[in-house]
């Protein structure tokens, strides 16, 4: 977070943008990516099965309610924005494109690829472990959001860091389904694309929703969003298969037998 701060505020000095939405944050967002690499291969986290196609449309399908949540927001913008007019600039939207899958690439990296490896590495690959690595690292992941508090309400932040908890839920038991850290990336940017995407297209005209001047859209979305991430992360975590314990169990039968055989 304060690295992230940091870069942005010296890419700012430097108008590192040029006028271009996204730029900064894109080019602080890669970075940030990089050096979680950099430490998960330290750490021995590090695998070029992680970003290849195996189980990758496993983890897209597992995952499709993400992609779910951010259709229903695309429509509920499009909606409020109907009168508004729309804004077709390349320039623009190919930012907006690469800022949100840049994000995508940069949380997942670090919050799945590092964060979550590692506290599997500490709590083990039995059912609990999971549900403990689960739960913990998706608390980390929203608490992470509070930075938010530097430029947005407070009441929306505290939103979006619950929904982003329950998101980590999802995501994280996609992760672990799959060992796939592409298809979490894919399902994250997209669903930001969703936000970042309709807000360049109507540029300064763009209408958001809120408590206050949409109580009903709010709250309905954000509880379809909470409940929905958690109900649906629980239920690709029951399935997940505690690999390194069954491993474990295999090597103990297999002992057994070889005292069997020489009794």
């Amino acid at each position: 977070m304060i690295i992230g701060i940091v870069l942005n505020t010296i890419f700012s000095s430097i108008n590192l943008s040029q006028g271009l939405p996204y730029v900064t944050e894109s080019v602080t967002e890669i970075i940030l990516a990089l050096m979680a690499l950099f430490i998960m291969k330290q750490l021995g986290l590090f695998s070029k099965d992680l970003f290849g196609k195996h189980n990758l449309s496993l983890g897209l399908k597992l995952g499709s309610f993400v992609i779910l949540t951010g259709v229903v927001q695309l429509i509920i913008f499009l909606t409020l924005n109907v009168n508004n007019p729309m804004t077709f600039t390349l320039a623009p939207i190919i930012g907006a494109i690469v800022y949100s899958f840049a994000v995508g690439v940069y949380e997942e990296i670090f919050m799945r690829g590092l964060v979550l490896q590692n506290l599997m590495s500490v709590f083990g690959y039995s059912k609990r472990g999971v549900y403990k690595t689960l739960i913990l690292a998706s608390l980390f992941f929203g608490l992470a959001h509070l930075i938010n508090l530097t430029h947005a309400p407070v009441l929306d932040t505290l939103i979006q860091v619950v929904y982003a908890m329950t998101a980590g839920i999802i995501l994280g038991a996609v992760f672990l389904r799959t060992n796939n850290l592409l298809s979490v990336i894919l399902l994250h940017g997209v669903f930001d694309l969703f936000t970042y995407l309709t807000n360049t297209v109507y540029a300064g005209h763009f209408v958001s929703y809120n408590l206050v001047q949409y109580p009903g859209i709010y709250i309905g979305y954000n509880l379809f969003l909470i409940i929905g991430n958690l109900v649906i992360g629980l239920l690709i975590a029951r399935k997940i298969k505690p690999l390194k314990e069954d491993i474990s169990l295999d090597v103990k039968s297999s002992e057994n037998q070889v005292i069997d055989l020489k009794v």
